[in-house]
């Protein structure tokens, strides 16, 4: 049976989550003469600090061998045209090195897998993988290819099977799927083209959380049938790091209908359609269960076989779905807010996003708390309701979604307002963590984080007192664990916005994303939350003696 490839750390060293698919500053394959830069970006919301990496073999895991990379913090990789930076030409020595993807040249073409990271729509971790197939010759640098969901769907497609999907998607151009639906700045690609931006982000949502639920839902089937509580993919190194990728090969087999018993449909239809939802959920579960099936005939001995499902809940996967389909559906299809693109979006994704996430948790009730919350106009605080408060950048998503779970939710301002702007954090002397003298950013101040005995302190560094970015030093007590004894690790770290920061901390050469928001809990104390790796951590600042 697989074991979970991480490492068994105090809690000091909680931030460090090594996985199969970390990126190793030793294991990059940076720098061949023979490979050719491949540049994109990772969009559901954007995705910071994705692992990206080129599939050559097509076998849905990172093998030692292939290129890999992290997206940057706005979701790029290679190249970002906004800063107008290509990262495979800056020094080996320099940190952002680590966004620079090659692939070699001798292949026409090659799947790039982007798995993991943060949404920055939601500042939660993005769960699922997105995938596109690349022309490796033909591909131009400053052109960033569209990692999205549907570009997903279509990399699983032949040239004709794209045409016929086309045709049978009306409300879909072929021509905008290679656009960036999620950028707003001025003479954008989709600028005043905002019904057709809407459709392709509804369709993009629906396809990508329907793709990401499945596949996690069927794994807890295959975890249950063996007793234990990680399921079988992502859990170990050398094994495929998620199993949304069959549910999108699972999707396109239904809508090109390859066993020919039936016409080809639309996507559209088959997600809203809970026979066709059925065969997705039914298929996926059979392209898992192939999986599972050679890694038993690889195993020496039966005991470590896993096993498969006798049976799974193909109507009760389907059933779940539903509502938030109709959700979804619902919560898109009014005109975006041209006054405020950026914020409307965000605030639907927000939505959307939340419920899909307590279905894929199995929190049912919570859902539909959090759909009632959302379809419901009259229910509001300040004459603002749900999804208009959902655009205040100061909303802790992981609050409000513990709201719904604690069966405590009430609209109330203070659950939209929870989350503290770094520059009031430094501009206090509360009682915050925070210790040093610049009170203009956190370049030379130090955040001391602790917990019974152990505590953590970040020591910044930035080229000025305003840097939002640079190098950091974490000086730790680890008091048992992997690395008991070491007291100091190195890492960088970036403001992605004025209340989120990632850190991203080396060790033995493993380079691991972790983002930190502060926020005030029930007693109005400052408490900053961590993601790390999925898991969320709740660290108070250490307190000083009074």
């Amino acid at each position: 049976m697989p074991e979970k490839y991480l490492l068994s750390l105090s809690m000091s060293s909680v931030l460090i989550l090594l996985t199969a698919c970390s990126v190793s500053t030793q294991d990059q394959g940076l720098g061949d003469a023979e490979d050719k830069s491949l540049s994109g970006v990772a969009i559901d919301g954007y995705i910071a600090r994705a692992v990206v990496y080129a599939d050559v073999n097509e076998n849905n895991k990172l093998d030692v061998w292939e290129k890999r990379a992290l997206t940057d913090s706005e979701g790029y990789f290679t190249y970002n045209p906004n800063t107008k930076t290509n990262y495979c030409l800056l020094p080996e020595t320099d940190a952002k090195k680590v966004h620079c993807l090659n692939a070699p040249i001798g292949y026409d073409e090659v799947i790039i897998r982007m798995t993991r990271g943060y949404d920055l729509a939601t500042v939660e971790p993005f769960t699922g993988t997105l995938s596109i197939r690349i022309n490796v010759t033909s591909s131009v640098l400053e052109i960033s290819a569209i990692g999205s969901p549907l570009n997903a769907l279509l990399s699983e497609m032949s040239v004709e099977e794209k045409k016929n999907f086309f045709e049978l998607e009306t409300s879909i151009e072929e021509n905008l799927v290679d656009k960036d639906y999620l950028d707003f700045s001025v003479g954008n690609d989709l600028e005043g083209a905002n019904a057709e931006r809407n459709e392709i982000i509804k369709l993009s949502i629906n396809t990508h959380k329907v793709a990401d639920v499945i596949a996690s839902l069927l794994d807890k089937d295959f975890a249950a049938s063996n007793g234990d509580s990680d399921g079988f993919f992502g859990v170990e190194k050398g094994l495929p790091v998620d199993a949304s990728v069959y549910v999108y090969k699972a999707m396109v087999d239904e809508i090109i209908d390859r066993d020919e018993s039936s016409s080809p449909i639309a996507l559209s239809t088959i997600l809203n359609d809970i026979s066709k939802l059925e065969s997705v959920v039914q298929r996926a579960f059979e392209l898992m269960s192939e999986v599972v099936e050679k890694y038993n005939s690889q195993q020496s001995n039966v005991k470590d076989a896993y096993l498969i499902p006798g049976s799974i809940s193909v109507n009760d996967i389907a059933n779940n779905l539903m509502p938030f389909i109709t959700l979804s559906n619902t919560v898109f299809q009014d005109n975006l807010d041209t006054t405020d693109l950026d914020g409307d979006v965000k605030a639907r994704l927000r939505a959307v996003s939340i419920v899909a996430s307590l279905i894929r948790e199995k929190q049912t009730a919570a859902a539909q708390m959090a759909i009632s919350a959302t379809t419901d106009a009259s229910s509001a605080t300040n004459g603002n309701t749900y999804l208009q408060n959902l655009r205040s950048p100061k909303v802790d998503i992981a609050l409000v979604k513990q709201k719904f779970i604690d069966g405590s939710f009430v609209i109330d301002d203070s659950i939209f307002d929870s989350r503290k702007g770094f520059t009031e954090l430094l501009g206090n002397d509360d009682n915050n963590g925070i210790a040093g003298d610049n009170s203009e950013g956190f370049s030379g101040n130090t955040l001391s984080l602790g917990e019974s005995q152990d505590t953590v302190g970040v020591a910044f560094q930035g080229e000025t007192p305003d840097a939002t970015s640079g190098t950091m030093t974490i000086d730790a007590s680890f008091v048992d664990g992997d690395f008991e004894g070491e007291n100091e690790l190195q890492g960088t770290w970036e403001q992605l916005d004025e209340y989120t920061m990632l850190m991203n901390v080396e060790v033995a050469g493993v380079i691991e994303p972790v983002i930190i928001k502060p926020s005030l809990n029930e007693k109005g104390e400052t408490v900053y939350n961590f993601d790390l790796g999925g898991e969320q951590k709740t660290w108070v600042p250490e307190k000083e003696d009074t």
